[in-house]
């Protein structure tokens, strides 16, 4: 296919796809009435949907203006990119057309389908009005079929967004492209300028991405806001207790509850910070203070000051939870309670994305860990801990690209050291990769596979043990073990070790087409399998 026909194919699955979407949310729009949970839907299919255009006028230029050549950003990446997107949005027209079938086909006798009770024939002037019949067949089978629909379509915009974010702000414009066209690449400026002046990118977030990815590998002379406040340290009215070893714990700033993260430093002779670690600290506070989209789930920093050899990191806690309980997820392991089947695979679909979203944007953890994974419960209406959105704290301050380690002391505590690669045990002489957090990824989620501390796994608890090298092994016979695979499947069992193993193939090309292609890879092999293992549940 030439260069015209991809952009051809790729523009008409776009707008097919879109349609389909649209389609959809005009019948939910037409049964709006019929009840609180459809009218959640069918906001939920309107977002979806707008999400969709926005991704189809970034990536082809298909708007209301003017003295636009549909395609031409499409056209500026490179052939490899190109047939990723075509083969996404083939792969996502097929799926969707398949399960909008169930919204549009006719009623069967055997198997009631939603088209009854989205005729748009009916009126349903209230939910009062329609029939107990058609109530419950809404909630007991049709309602399970839209949510399916919901949570596919969805996923498939998840996958697809993941692959324009990379193509956008890790990969550059090539402009290889045909002369006929290559003189209108010039209304695309490449970078933060293109994004800055597409109000679809800043819908999507993709804006905020790019400015991410530049805090992380802007440089000594970037520009950064200036957080640090030692004033906030007399506005703590109180101090809850240490949590997670006492890196954290929660106060109160005006009658509001935040979260304080300890972090710390080797101090000069004056037991100041050297200049160094505290540009580091302001890089890192930078980044938790941007403006993020939810898919990182991370809280936002409001500054830090500091104390007693120690950067204090101070944290918002959104709105709705401020008056919860908080627990990590390593203290859930120890509880009796235990998340179904369907919220583990859920909540190690979630981290494993996050983990993803982090590397998109140019950043590691260097130090995730279950300990270092935070829920909000409601203790109030005794509720559950809210599983399915955790929020990720305890990212080390070294900078990703040239730094190994941001701790100031050699530690043998194997609550620690159980999640690092052995390669990162004590004081680290390596630099840190992102195969580094793929490994204490897999750690994680070998405890919710098996739903218990990784350093339980050893009789010993690991304590006599002084190299990373053992434990790895350890940790590889468990994942390996017919017990992971018999509670969680095959296929989770594969993720865990591909993540412990690090195996994720060879890479060629520079070291930036590398790591784009390691991220193509992981969210092909780790984060889409766990998704598709989501929509079998």
């Amino acid at each position: 296919m030439d260069v015209f026909g991809t952009v051809s194919a790729a523009i008409a699955l776009a707008l097919k796809l879109e349609k389909m979407a649209e389609g959809l949310a005009a019948d939910l729009n037409d049964a709006k009435h019929f009840g609180s949970t459809l009218e959640k839907a069918r906001l939920q299919v309107q977002l979806e949907t707008d999400r969709m255009r926005d991704m189809r006028v970034l990536l082809f230029g298909l708007s209301d203006e003017k003295n636009i050549i549909p395609g031409v950003t499409f056209l500026n990446l490179d052939d490899r990119t190109q047939l990723a997107l075509l083969n996404l949005l083939r792969h996502f027209s097929e799926l969707l057309a398949s399960n909008y079938k169930i919204v549009d086909e006719r009623y069967g006798v055997a198997e009631p389908s939603m088209s009854m009770i989205l005729n748009t024939s009916i009126s349903f002037e209230s939910f009062q009005q329609a029939s107990w019949a058609k109530r419950l067949r809404w909630g007991f089978r049709d309602k399970k079929k839209l949510d399916k629909i919901l949570q596919e379509l969805q996923s498939w915009n998840d996958r697809l967004f993941a692959r324009i974010q990379l193509s956008f702000i890790r990969i550059p414009v090539i402009g290889n492209v045909p002369t006929e066209v290559s003189s209108a690449s010039a209304i695309i400026a490449t970078g933060q300028t293109f994004l800055d002046k597409s109000p679809e990118a800043g819908r999507l977030g993709l804006d905020n991405d790019t400015k991410m990815l530049q805090l992380a590998s802007g440089g000594e002379s970037g520009p950064l806001a200036q957080l640090r406040d030692d004033g906030l340290k007399n506005m703590i009215s109180r101090r809850g207790n240490n949590m997670g070893k006492g890196s954290w714990t929660t106060a109160d700033i005006d009658r509001q509850m935040v979260l304080l993260e300890y972090k710390e430093f080797l101090p000069d002779l004056q037991n100041n910070p050297a200049v160094a670690s505290e540009r580091r600290v302001e890089q890192l506070a930078n980044m938790l203070h941007s403006k993020k989209s939810e898919r990182y789930h991370m809280l936002s920093c409001r500054g830090f000051y500091v104390e007693q050899q120690q950067f204090v990191l101070v944290f918002d806690i959104p709105e709705n939870n401020r008056n919860h309980s908080i627990s990590t997820l390593y203290r859930d392991f120890e509880q009796q309670r235990k998340p179904s089947l369907e919220d583990r695979f859920n909540m190690a679909k979630t981290l494993a994305a996050s983990i993803s979203q982090l590397f998109a944007v140019g950043w590691v953890h260097k130090s995730f860990r279950s300990g270092n994974i935070l829920y909000f419960t409601d203790l109030v209406k005794k509720q559950e801990p809210q599983w399915l959105n955790p929020y990720i704290l305890g990212l080390e301050y070294a900078r990703p690209a040239t730094e190994t380690s941001s701790r100031t002391v050699e530690r043998h505590e194997i609550e620690d050291n159980i999640y690092r690669h052995p390669e990162q045990w004590g004081m680290p002489t390596t630099s840190f990769s992102i195969l580094h957090d793929v490994y204490a990824l897999g750690v994680v989620l070998l405890e919710i596979g098996l739903w218990k501390q990784a350093r339980t796994i050893s009789r010993s608890g690991f304590s006599r043990v002084m190299s990373g090298l053992p434990v790895k092994e350890k940790l590889e016979s468990w994942a390996s073990d017919l017990k992971l695979g018999s509670a969680m499947g095959r296929r989770y069992r594969e993720i865990v070790l591909k993540c412990l193993q690090g195996d994720f193939g060879e890479f060629r090309g520079t070291a930036r087409e590398q790591e784009v292609e390691f991220l193509e890879r992981f969210n092909t092999d780790v984060v889409n399998v766990l998704d598709d293992i989501v929509q079998t549940l």
